[in-house]
């Protein structure tokens, strides 16, 4: 049986490797990579493209949005505020349009961390820019570490697909975030609260087979179970690609 292709949105950083210093450099975490391999997946990274050409969809069965910089305010209609960290607007736009013609095609979808908010302002939510001035830290107590610190429970709601892949109505999880979904957009349903403060921290599309957002970080996230459903989901989602009948 083949793998599925699994396209995963990188992000514009400037790195360092071997002899290069502090060059422009298109990457993404390798956590992503070794979580979707060790889950049967093939990876293929997508590169921000102001061409935002949908064909790339062509290649892959699924699409992994995952964590990285502040979406601009002005994608979901809000005025920056002074909580907002770094945004990256042409990163954005690629993003929100892959989404949403993934959604079109009901092509399985998983968001992590940043990942969970594009999919809410692909269909038309908004999100609160910082959390952290309101609660304090639970969410992201130290830049740059998910280590045990994080972790913290979560609730998911009855009879959601969030719970079915958590295979339990709680989980512990690592996140790394200062910002939340506000208000939830069209057919999504908030599925995983914080038990703590109530904060949302996964959500899934109604009306799609595989649509699902969460805060955490799952590939980082020991046991985790919704990068495994997200891979199965796409293969399945491939065998069907080949059995349909031709588009005239």
């Amino acid at each position: 049986m083949s793998r599925p292709v699994i396209g995963i949105c990188a992000s514009n950083e400037t790195a360092s490797w071997t002899v290069w210093q502090q060059q422009p450099a298109v990457l993404i975490g390798g956590a992503y990579v070794k979580a979707v391999q060790q889950a049967g997946g093939t990876v293929l990274l997508l590169a921000p493209d102001d061409a935002l050409d949908m064909r790339l969809l062509d290649m892959v069965d699924g699409l992994l949005l995952p964590g990285g910089l502040d979406i601009d305010p002005s994608a979901y209609g809000a005025q920056l505020q002074p909580g907002c960290e770094s945004i990256d607007p042409a990163r954005d736009m690629f993003e929100l349009a892959l989404t949403r013609e993934a959604f079109s095609r009901n092509m399985p979808v998983l968001g992590i961390c940043r990942g969970l908010q594009v999919i809410n302002v692909a269909l038309g939510g908004t999100l609160e820019q910082d959390i952290e001035s309101r609660l304090g830290t639970l969410h992201r107590p130290a830049l740059g570490s998910l280590a045990e610190d994080s972790a913290h429970p979560v609730e998911f709601a009855e009879g959601s697909a969030c719970a079915k892949v958590a295979g339990a109505a709680t989980a512990v999880i690592r996140s790394h975030h200062h910002q939340a979904v506000h208000v939830a957009g069209a057919g999504v349903a908030i599925t995983g609260t914080s038990t703590a403060d109530g904060i949302y921290e996964a959500l899934e599309v109604s009306d799609l087979d595989f649509a699902i957002g969460v805060q955490w970080h799952a590939e980082a996230t020991p046991g985790d179970t919704f990068i495994p459903a997200f891979v199965t989901a796409a293969s399945e989602f491939s065998r069907h690609k080949a059995t349909a009948p031709a588009q005239p």
